[in-house]
This record gives C-alpha cells, sequence and structure tokens, in this order.
C-alpha cells in the first residue's frame, strides 16, 4: 500500500479465490476494464508456497480492497487444510494492510440474476469476449471434482458483483 495514487489513476480491486488444487484471480479497475486474471495451479500441502503467491498478487497490483468469500461459505464442503489456508490468506491480507470485502456465492449469483457458474461464465465471456477461450468445462456429474480453471471465473464474478453493487 503506501503509494500516494492522483486523481487520473484507477483504483483497483483484486478478487482471490482459492481451489484446493489451484488459486484463481481477478484484478479490474473500473466494471468494464479487467488488469489481469489467470489461476494458478497450487497446493494447499505447500502452504507456503500458496500464501507467497497471494502476496506477490497484493504487492503486483497495490489493490485498494480484496475480495474473498466469507467464512461461512468458505467452510462448506471444503477440507480442513483448505479452511485453515483461507484463514492464513485472509491473516496475511490484515497484515499486509489491505482491506477486505466478503462476497458469498450466493450475492455473486444473485447479481447474475441467479445464473449457476456456467450461466455466470456464459455472461462474463459476453461481456468480455477474450474470455471464450478460457471458458472451463462443466462438471460431467454432480459428484465429479471441478476443474481448477473454474477459479479464475469464480474470481471474476467476484470483483464484477463488486462493481455492480458499489461503483
Amino acid at each position: 500500500m503506501g503509494k500516494t495514487k492522483t486523481a487520473n489513476q484507477r483504483s483497483t480491486v483484486l478478487a482471490i479465490y482459492p481451489h484446493y488444487r489451484a488459486l484463481g484471480y481477478a484484478a479490474m479497475d473500473t466494471p468494464t476494464h479487467v488488469k489481469s486474471s489467470n489461476y494458478r495451479y497450487l497446493s494447499p500441502k505447500n502452504p507456503d508456497a500458496y500464501l507467497e503467491y497471494v502476496k506477490n498478487l497484493i504487492q503486483r497490483f497495490d489493490p485498494k480492497l480484496v475480495l474473498l468469500e466469507p467464512a461461512f461459505s468458505r467452510n462448506q464442503s471444503r477440507g480442513e487444510r483448505m479452511k485453515k489456508l483461507f484463514f492464513q490468506i485472509e491473516e496475511l491480507i490484515n497484515e499486509l494492510g489491505y482491506p477486505i470485502q466478503h462476497y458469498s456465492r450466493k450475492v455473486i449469483s444473485g447479481s447474475f440474476f441467479g445464473l449457476n457458474k456456467p450461466g455466470i461464465a456464459d455472461v462474463i465471456i459476453k461481456q468480455f469476449p477474450y474470455y471464450a477461450s478460457r471458458r472451463p468445462r462443466e462438471r460431467s456429474s454432480f459428484d465429479g471434482s471441478e476443474t481448477p480453471a473454474w477459479c479464475e471465473f469464480d474470481a471474476l464474478s467476484m470483483v464484477i458483483t463488486h462493481f455492480s453493487q458499489y461503483d
């Protein structure tokens, strides 16, 4: 943080979306401009690498706000290692002095008119055609695991939700 922004500089909002095999992020400075988004394969079995990546993202984007899932949302159907990692990520962000805003899946879905993840991805692609080639494949069954590529779209949907509600 610590950098002084001039009136014509846009302030970045960074969404971080952990997944048990990857970490997705999206950085936007206006509702119509994605500065960067992606996902990176990481394992919660190596929390130091996970936290270092989060720290690097925060230092790279110097956001005015970091977006995460709320605690009640992240405790659903996640293993103990991921639950612990979520709290470590939040603790790191607080230690670095950045404010955090939480958005649940329910709030995100509501800002996209109740759509599910594939439907939200289609809305994102319509707004940002670049993402068409990055759209993750859908689960073949509800008991199958989700591809880590969804965490990038989860982060994008979170930051788009933020801008739809506050800017």
